[in-house]
Order: C-alpha cells, then sequence, then structure tokens
C-alpha cells in the first residue's frame, strides 16, 4: 500500500464521520425550518437559498476535506524530495560491480513508480469514487466549490 492510500483510508474515515454529522444537523435544521414554515415547499426553497450545496458545504466536512488535500501535497512534497535525496546519493556513488548497480536503479524505480505525485483535486474526489467509497464520492459531488485558495508563491492555503 502507497502512503497516497493509506493517506486515503485516513481521508474516507474522517469524512464518513462527517458526512454522517452534517447530514445529522441538515435533517434537524430541515425539520425546524419546516415547523416554522408549516410549507415543505417553503422550508426547501429556504435551505437551498441558505445552503445551495446542501450537507457536503457544512465547515466539518470543508475542514476534512482542506485537512487531506493539504495532506496529500505535503506527502507529494515528502516524496518529490526524498526522490531527489536518492537521485543525488546515486549520482555521488560509484558502484565496482556493474550488476548490482543495475540491480539498485531497478528498485529506486519501483520506488518511484510505487510512490508517485498524486495532484489533490484527483485524490480528493476521483480516488473516491470505487464501490468502497462511492457514496462519499456523491456526496461531494454536491459542492460547487473546493475550500482551497493559493497564497502568492502559488502553494495551497
Amino acid at each position: 500500500m502507497t502512503r497516497h492510500e493509506a493517506l486515503l483510508r485516513e481521508y474516507a474515515k474522517e469524512l464518513r464521520m462527517a458526512k454522517r454529522r452534517a447530514e445529522a444537523w441538515w435533517a434537524e435544521l430541515a425539520k425546524a425550518i419546516r415547523a416554522q414554515t408549516a410549507d415543505k415547499k417553503t422550508a426547501d426553497a429556504v435551505l437551498a437559498n441558505r445552503w445551495p450545496d446542501g450537507p457536503a458545504s457544512h465547515p466539518w466536512v470543508l475542514a476534512v476535506i482542506r485537512k487531506y488535500w493539504l495532506a496529500c501535497e505535503a506527502l507529494n512534497e515528502k516524496i518529490a524530495a526524498e526522490q531527489e535525496d536518492e537521485e543525488e546519493t546515486s549520482e555521488r556513488e560509484y558502484a565496482i560491480d556493474i550488476e548490482e548497480e543495475e540491480e539498485e536503479h531497478e528498485d529506486e524505480d519501483d520506488h518511484v513508480a510505487e510512490e508517485e505525485e498524486v495532484y489533490p483535486h484527483i485524490f480528493i474526489l476521483e480516488w473516491l469514487m470505487t464501490d468502497e467509497f462511492d457514496e462519499l464520492a456523491d456526496f461531494l459531488g454536491s459542492l460547487s466549490f473546493w475550500p482551497i485558495g493559493l497564497d502568492r508563491e502559488d502553494r495551497y492555503t
């Protein structure tokens, strides 16, 4: 299992908890508004006006998305730094046995292929589009925005 796959497991677990909380909050909010308006259609319009993206736009859910978007980017940076270190180390080493050197490079290539960068926007939604996490992907599909920005150096904030 790659580090991104392990991170996905953590993300899905936290997102499921946030989803349950947000859906419970949404149900209570809908119930309260329906009691005030006594008309389901009006209540639904009030809800849609205030929260157009539904329960997925609750701050609990957005906080999980932000946390794991930034964690994915930090992991990408860590992997890139490790790969640079490996390349620098291999350039400095002089192998006596050419076959050993070729085997080391094959092992490094396997490691590099296993630990490639995963764009955060792909990680956050597309990696959930599996049978195991499909309900989470559907839930986030109602969002019309991602709670992420860029700073002046084009780093995620």
